[in-house]
């Protein structure tokens, strides 16, 4: 799983690295525009965010699994390697994303945090979800049906959140079980789906 992760490093360092630096002069722009409408900074944020997550997480066709094959990596370390590599690139991408929400002055309600709270286990849910339709067909294009999903569900989710919070324990629970769910069935079906192409 180590040398999946190294050789991951190798391939999308330069995009990884490109997008660090374009999130990190955005977020510059934002701390000294806390005052302006920062509503631009947010789409170009989210751009970046998603766009990098199409490049890595979707972008990537397995190409390099055949290396693997020749070395004492079994399938299914090679899929959990995958999947690790996923989680980084969300985490990073998903902090750079809502920094601007957190820590901007004038929300402070409970409301959006929830949203943001619910947002995160639902986008990662689908992320996963997703990326086994994507080790099954290897097509660029499911990651634009992940994204429209994401928007499909959060642009909803915006508008309820406020009714949610009576039952907020219920929606803690399924928010941290739904990601957790995710990331079993995404290595599960992602390693059987590679080990069938591998037979193939």
């Amino acid at each position: 799983m180590k040398a999946v992760l190294i050789n991951e490093w190798k391939i999308f360092k330069y995009y990884f690295l490109a997008s660090v630096v374009g999130l990190a002069l955005i977020l510059l722009i934002f701390i000294n525009n806390r005052g302006g409408d920062n509503r631009l900074l947010n789409y170009c944020i989210a751009i970046v965010s998603y766009t990098l997550r199409g490049q890595i997480v979707f972008g990537d066709k397995y190409s390099d699994m055949g290396n693997f094959l020749t070395i004492p990596v079994s399938i299914n370390d090679y899929a959990l390697g995958k999947i690790i590599r996923n989680i980084i690139v969300y985490v990073i991408t998903s902090t750079a994303f809502f920094s601007l929400v957190i820590f901007k002055e004038n929300i402070t309600m409970e409301i959006i945090k929830r949203f943001i709270f619910y947002f995160l286990a639902i986008d990662f849910s689908l992320m996963s979800i997703f990326h086994i339709f994507f080790s099954k067909y290897k097509k660029s294009y499911i990651f634009i049906i992940y994204t429209l999903s994401v928007l499909l569900v959060g642009m909803p989710l915006l508008k309820y959140t406020k009714y949610l919070l009576n039952y907020k324990i219920i929606f803690i629970i399924l928010s941290i079980a739904l990601p957790v769910i995710s990331v079993f069935v995404d290595y599960k079906f992602s390693s059987k789906l590679l080990k069938e192409d591998e037979i193939v």
